[in-house]
């Protein structure tokens, strides 16, 4: 093996352990977190408690406090896995995006990324192209978010994706979650709606407006 293949195996087993590890920190459970002292009449005793926040509220309905411990287990055990199942998503979002920057691809004999995808993969080539942009617009060379963003999903990064400035300047995103305009655990929808409003600010001012009006 040639010098230079050793050092790039060395770094593949680098990023692949990043990742091994983030995925056990990501799935790690802790149930004494769960549990907390309440005071009675007798004292204190011990009982286990979570609030759940909702992503999509039912009503007016937007989050709730379970004290079933193994209603909370299964319910943590859920939301841990999909956040694992994000960061092997950033993955596969930085490696469709090196193999679209690589340059290679037409002497493959592949017209682009979104092609290659569907043929390898079974993809929709709208879904490769976006993992593509994602991954060259948001994810580190080792599977880690861009500095300044939280760890979010795929589609809310596509509703991020029109706020990305020239040479995939962050600045306008970042700054929306230091102003909590944007915060982390926000459903899609409304991640849309407040890109909609700094894309076209006239169109809240007349909203704003309107509901004064009436």
């Amino acid at each position: 093996m040639a010098k230079n293949e050793k050092i790039v195996a060395t770094q593949n087993t680098v990023s692949g352990n990043t990742v091994i590890d983030r995925l056990g920190n990501a799935l790690a459970i802790n149930l004494n977190d769960y549990y907390e002292e309440v005071p009675t009449k007798d004292g204190t005793t011990e009982i286990s408690k979570k609030v759940f926040d909702f992503m999509m509220p039912i009503g007016k309905r937007n989050q709730i406090t379970v004290y079933d411990m193994k209603v909370i287990e299964s319910t943590e055990k859920i939301k841990k896995a999909l956040h694992g199942r994000s960061i092997l998503t950033y993955v596969i979002c930085k490696e469709f995006s090196n193999i679209a920057e690589s340059g290679k691809l037409e002497n493959m004999g592949f017209k682009n990324v979104a092609e290659y995808g569907r043929a390898l993969f079974g993809l929709e080539t709208s879904t490769v192209n976006h993992y593509a942009r994602i991954g060259k617009i948001f994810i580190n060379d080792d599977y880690t978010v861009k500095a300044g963003l939280p760890e979010l999903s795929v589609s809310h990064f596509i509703e991020l994706a029109s706020l990305v400035g020239e040479d995939g300047d962050l600045t306008t995103i970042i700054e929306l979650y230091r102003a909590n305009k944007l915060v982390d655990g926000m459903s899609t929808k409304k991640v849309r709606e407040i890109v909609n409003a700094v894309k076209n600010p006239q169109l809240e001012d007349k909203s704003s407006e309107a509901k004064e009006d009436k």
